[in-house]
Order: structure tokens, then sequence, then C-alpha cells
């Protein structure tokens, strides 16, 4: 009951629904299965780490070898003897106590599983961490892997570390190449993507539209555009100038439906040629981004203009000054938006903040909470102020100005004429803020001032690549930082 199926048409109907489209989730609370079933014994998985459960001539070189083999790939390294003589204790005192294989020589993989070495990217215990220091080879494989798929490296790149060739400047990039083109490299896009943007706060949000409630695949559906079309510009190695302004757009059936764009059926997500009163194209405009940028209730161009600043640019404006009141969501005398805005910025403290962030929000008022687009404002924002009951939900009979007048003097009256104010005046500032949140999510940790040189050196790298998505990628992956502890 509640399939959602936008593509249906009158009179059509599926004798069998498609694969690909998801079906309503069924959520138990618990399952009690008593079944002791194996289509084979022993299990496939535990032959592939121990082998048969015959009593082994010598159990103490039989479990020697197999921890030797075990512990190397967890610890995506070659063990160290004094690693393997800690887990061969283990062993001989269970086995010791039961005589049984398969019962002790589950104690030190247990061990493993739990240890730091396979827990955390440990730094290497046995070199002198007091200085700076280049990366090793193995410890280079796993930074490598773990930021662009997000798991182990695979047994190519631990070869390369084994022959020591991933220290080369040559292999290095020919191995990022190759990961890059892998399917695994989806998991970058959709990591770096949700932590630069905050997409997971999506799952938090409790969007004031019976909509977000009732179709559960909306916000699902919202983050897989944003991931899929960063995923888009790293596969087909495009200019990173896309995230403002893109004549496509990455959509399955459910956003094209949301975004009213026809011709598009099935859940998987291709790229989607965006005609001008689309009013698509960019990041900006992704469902995904719009409904972040509200309160859940009503659109506000302050909100907007902050995340512009913050995520996007990266010139956060400071802190708001304190005892400053918030906008009111219905004022007892009838106010434009413009007006409201107006008075709130009164105060001298906010005025310089303000003429920096509500130009930038200004022109989303024509973008709901869900990130649809109007020729008019929506919600409160724009609603007749008298009889609410009657017109609540409705639109202004009046179209409503939108223009903004932007620092620089430049007037922009939609999100067209914004994004190409922005590629205009402030694309080195895009540049620079993708490449921060980049390098912050390869390094796992915050940038400081000392990292400030070679960010610059990142952007110049980028710029003389046409601003090529991999030029991003391939800088940061050739950095000192990155090679270095």
């Amino acid at each position: 009951n509640g399939y959602e199926l936008p593509g249906t048409k009158p009179g059509h109907s599926w004798t069998k629904i498609p694969d690909e489209i998801p079906m309503p989730d069924l959520y138990l609370e618990a399952v009690e299965i008593d079944y002791n079933y194996h289509p084979q014994w022993p299990p496939a998985t535990q032959v592939s780490i121990i082998g048969n459960l015959s009593k082994p001539a010598d159990p103490r070189q039989r479990a020697e070898a197999i921890l030797t083999r075990f512990m190397s790939q967890a610890y995506r390294r070659p063990v160290r003897p004094k690693e393997l003589e800690g887990k061969m204790k283990l062993f001989n005192r269970a086995y010791g106590l039961t005589e049984d294989f398969a019962k002790a020589i589950k104690e030190p993989l247990v061990a493993t599983l739990a240890s730091p070495p396979f827990l955390f990217l440990t730094e290497d215990a046995e070199v002198d961490e007091s200085a700076r220091r280049k990366l090793g080879a193995y410890e280079l494989a796993s930074r490598l892997s773990y930021f662009v798929w997000r798991t182990m490296p695979d047994a190519k790149l631990l070869q390369t570390a084994l022959n020591g060739s991933l220290l080369k400047p040559e292999t290095l990039t020919s191995q990022l190449t190759r990961m890059l083109e892998d399917p695994r490299a989806s998991a970058f896009s959709r990591s770096f993507m949700t932590q630069w943007l905050g997409l997971n706060k999506l799952d938090e949000q409790m969007v004031e539209d019976e909509r977000w409630r009732r179709s559960y695949q909306l916000p699902d559906a919202m983050k897989g555009e944003t991931t899929a079309f960063f995923a888009e510009m790293v596969k087909k190695d495009l200019s990173l100038l896309n995230l403002i302004s893109s004549d496509f757009a990455m959509l399955n059936e459910r956003m094209a439906h949301h975004y009213k764009i026809p011709g598009v059926r099935g859940n998987h997500y291709r790229p989607v040629a965006l005609k001008p009163d689309y009013k698509r194209g960019g990041i900006l405009t992704q469902a995904a981004c719009m409904t972040l940028t509200t309160d859940a209730m009503i659109t506000n161009p302050i909100y907007r203009g902050v995340w512009i600043l913050e995520k996007v640019l990266d010139l956060p404006p400071p802190p708001a000054p304190a005892n400053v009141p918030p906008l009111e969501d219905a004022p007892k005398e009838r106010q434009t938006l413009r007006e409201q805005l107006a008075r709130h910025a009164e105060d001298e403290n906010c005025a310089s903040c303000h003429k920096r962030i509500d130009p930038l929000g200004w022109p989303f008022e024509r973008y709901s909470i869900l990130g649809e687009f109007s020729t008019q404002g929506w919600g409160p924002n724009w609603s007749t102020y008298t009889n609410r009951g009657k017109n609540k939900g409705k639109l202004h009979e009046e179209t409503p100005d939108m223009h903004a007048i932007l620092p620089s003097g430049t007037r922009v009256n939609d999100v067209a004429e914004l994004q190409q104010a922005l590629l205009k005046d402030h694309r080195r500032d895009v540049v620079r803020s993708v490449a921060k949140h980049m390098m912050i999510y390869a390094l796992g940790r915050p940038l400081d001032i000392s990292d400030d040189p070679v960010i610059d050196d990142i952007i110049e790298q980028v710029e003389e690549n046409g601003y090529k998505t991999r030029a991003l990628i391939k800088a940061i992956v050739t950095s000192q930082p990155f090679l270095e502890k």
C-alpha cells in the first residue's frame, strides 16, 4: 500500500514490476530462525581462512601459516614477528586447553579483528614519530585506498607497496587513475559529498510538507542526485565549475518527476540535458541543497546565502551579534520579506554581513523547501497574510521581486544570472572551497595555517589544467600533506 510509481501512465500497467524500481520498505522487529543448514561443510568462508577441519599433523605450524596470511591482509601490510608471536601465544593457550584446532584458531583471529592495526589507519610504531616524515609504501597504499575506495587496498595496490614502486610519482598517479576508473570509486563521491555538504542532515530533517513523509523515496533520491552528479564529474573528468552551473543533471525517474522534467524512466541516475526553462544546473539548485538550506518549514534568503558563503565560496561570515531578534514568521502588520530583512539589517552591526549574505539568497526564494521551482515565492513568506486559513499554501497573486545587488554592484534577477556572476567573480573561491574540503576528507584532520601554501599550489595546478576534477584529486594525492605523517 502506498507504492509510488510516478512514471505510470493512465491505462498503462506492468505485468511485473521492473527490478530497478524499489518497493516500499518493510521493517521487521525480530526474526528467530532455528536451522543448521549449510550447502557445503565446512562453509566456504571458513575454508577460505583456515581450510578444512581435519586435524593437522603440526597444529602450531599450520596456525602460524594461517595467521601470517590473515594478519597481513587485515593489517594491510606484512605482519611483524612480534605481532605474530603475540597471536600465537593465544593459539597455544587455547589449543592446550581444548586440543580442538578450529576452536583454538578462533582466539587469535578474533583478537586480530579487534586490534588497532585493523580498526585504524595507525602510524608505524617502529618509526620515530617526533618529526614529520614521509609515509611508508604500505601506509601510503592504505591512505590512498581509503581516500578513493573507502576500503582496504586490493592485491594490485599492495603489490606496488611490496616492491616499493608506489613511492614513485609515476606509479602513484597510474594507480590513482586505475582506482578512479574502478566501480569502487563511487564510494569516494558518495562519502565526500556527504561530508562536504552535510547530506546526512536530510535524514534528520522533519520537513513541514506531507510529501516528505508520504514519499519515502524522496530524501534518498535527493542525496543520490547530488552524489551521482559529482561521480559523473569524476568519471568524465569534467570541470569543477559544473558545481556552480552545468548543462546537465544526474536524474532518475523520482527526481525527474519532482522537477517536472519529462522522459526519464527507471531508478538509475543518468545525465539529462537541461533546458533553460528547467531552472536547474550545478549543485546550487539541487533539491538536497535547497532543503538543507531551510529550517524545514519556510525558505529564507539568509540561510541559503550563508550556506553559499560557507560551503561553496569558503568565505564564511562572522557569527551573528548577540541579542539580534529573529525574523517573524507572520508579522502583525503585513510586510514583504524584503521589508522584513531590511528592518532586520538596520542594526549597523548586522548591515555589513547582510550586504554579503542576503543577495546570494534572494534568487533562491523561487525554490521551495523541497527544491521545486516557481516563478513566484513559496510558503508563508509569499502568501497573503490576511485570511491565512483561506490562502494557506497558496502563492501570492503577484510575481514577487527576487532581484539582488551583489557586493560588486552587479544586479542579478534570477539564479542563472547569479551563477554567472559567481563564475565571473568567485571562480578561485569555488576551487579553494572544494580543494580545502577534499583535503580535509583525504587527511581526516582539520587544516591549519601551515596548509595554506599547499592549497594555493593545488589551486594553481587545477587552474593550469582547465579546472578538471581529476586534476584536483591528483594534486591532493601528490601533495606533501598527503604523502607525509
